[in-house]
This record gives C-alpha cells, structure tokens and sequence, in this order.
C-alpha cells in the first residue's frame, strides 16, 4: 500500500492525516496511447515523480481532438480528492 501521511503536533494534541493512493501501480490506459515506452499511461501511477505520461497534442488543428487517460481502481471507491501533477516540458509547447 502507497500511503501518504501527515503528523502534526499543536498545543499537546497530536494528529495524523493520512491518504491511501488507490491509483498506485493499477491499470492506467490513456488514448491516443503514447508511442514512446518512457510516456506510457502506467508511469502516472508508478509513484514515482521522475516518470510521466504523455499523448499527443491536442486540439482543433491537431491530429487528435481529445484524448483520455483512465485508471482501473480495481472496485468502487468513494474518492474525496483527486491530485493531478503537470510536467514542464522546457521548450515544448506552453
């Protein structure tokens, strides 16, 4: 289990925030997929920050449209909070 927690110590109370990933190392599909092994969707949720996914551009004059990246949980959660982190790619695109 990837989990993530948080102590804190205020005035004599001690409290532990705490998530679960539920997106760590499950099934990620994205389309279009990517054509580069280092761009796959599974990087996403590899829990790792030096790994990233990417599709293609995206848009009106682009040769896709839209494009979508799922993950298979494996059940039904109820999910509370969801945190997406965007890559800088220097000199690629704004």
């Amino acid at each position: 289990m990837n989990c993530i927690s948080c102590v804190f110590y205020v005035a004599g109370i001690l409290a532990v925030f705490a998530y679960e990933d539920i997106s760590y190392k499950k099934v990620a599909t994205q389309s279009p997929p990517s054509s580069a092994d280092n761009l796959e969707a599974k990087n996403a949720v590899d829990g790792t920050i030096a790994t990233c996914m990417r599709t293609g551009d995206i848009g009106l004059t682009a040769k896709h449209k839209t494009v979508w990246w799922i993950v298979d949980l494996g059940r039904v959660y109820n999910v509370y909070s969801i945190n997406i982190q965007f890559k800088n790619y220097d000199g690629y695109g704004v």
